[in-house]
């Protein structure tokens, strides 16, 4: 997102603020979590190797109870995902009201600063006071857009990982004769995957972090305009269940 300083009221437009270059627009986009459920053999095969005749550790009555309690963590784990995939989606979609409500609220503050219908009864230090906050409000909406499409970024890399790793505990419990040269490339796929995940995970906190310092600044950009015009930024805040 990009804010330009020393803004002043558009005479003909409306307010944009374009997001980020290179960013789509978020709020049609929902997040992808894999919607096929963890096995219960994925969820509790430990790692390790068998001799051909040698019990498994894990068999027998504990065993199963050891398998059934991987199984339900790991499925309340993928419960919650999804919960909270949706809740981004939910959020998105609000988002996107709102936005699409203070743009029709822009056009028409912008009329009435160029004293069309609509803007004779309120005075220009009003009028401008308007306008300033929705730019500010346009602002909020925008990064909250990009919280939350990262937040949905951050979800399906980590429904990813925890797949990967579930197959790769799979293979890795195969004795090393019972393997393929197939199975072992495949073991040495899903590693690098997995690493490029975590590193696609660090770049996301890095880019969040990076965002909210430009918006401090940003932010005391706009405060600086509004206060040479006699005019006070308001706070805006928003909770959030992501």
């Amino acid at each position: 997102m990009v804010f330009l300083c020393g803004v002043t009221p558009p005479k003909k437009t409306a307010i944009t603020v374009p997001l980020r270059a290179g960013s789509h627009h978020p709020c049609l986009v929902s997040p992808r979590i894999e919607e096929e459920s963890l096995s219960e053999e994925d969820a509790g095969t430990p790692s390790g190797t068998l001799e051909r005749g040698q019990q498994a550790p894990w068999s027998g009555s504990s065993g199963r109870k050891q398998r059934s309690a991987a199984f339900k963590a790991a499925r309340q784990a993928e419960l919650k995902r999804l919960r909270m995939a949706q809740e981004i989606q939910r959020q998105l979609e609000e988002c996107e009201v709102k936005t699409r409500e203070l743009e029709e609220r822009g056009v028409a503050t912008e009329k009435a600063l160029r004293g069309e219908a609509g803007g004779a009864e309120r005075d220009e230090a009003e009028l401008m006071g308007d306008w300033f906050a929705m730019v500010h409000e346009k602002n909020a909406l925008v990064r909250w857009e990009q919280e939350l499409m990262v937040r949905a970024k951050e979800l399906e890399l980590e429904d990813r990982h925890v797949r990967l790793e579930h197959e790769l505990r799979h293979r890795m419990a195969l004795s090393e004769h019972e393997k393929s040269r197939e199975d072992i490339d495949r073991e040495g796929t899903i590693l690098a995957e997995m690493l490029s995940i975590l590193e696609q995970k660090d770049a996301l906190v890095t880019m969040l972090e990076e965002d909210r310092q430009r918006y401090m600044e940003e932010d005391r950009d706009l405060e600086a305009v509004m206060l040479r015009k006699g005019l006070q930024l308001s706070p805006l805040r928003r909770e959030t269940g992501v």
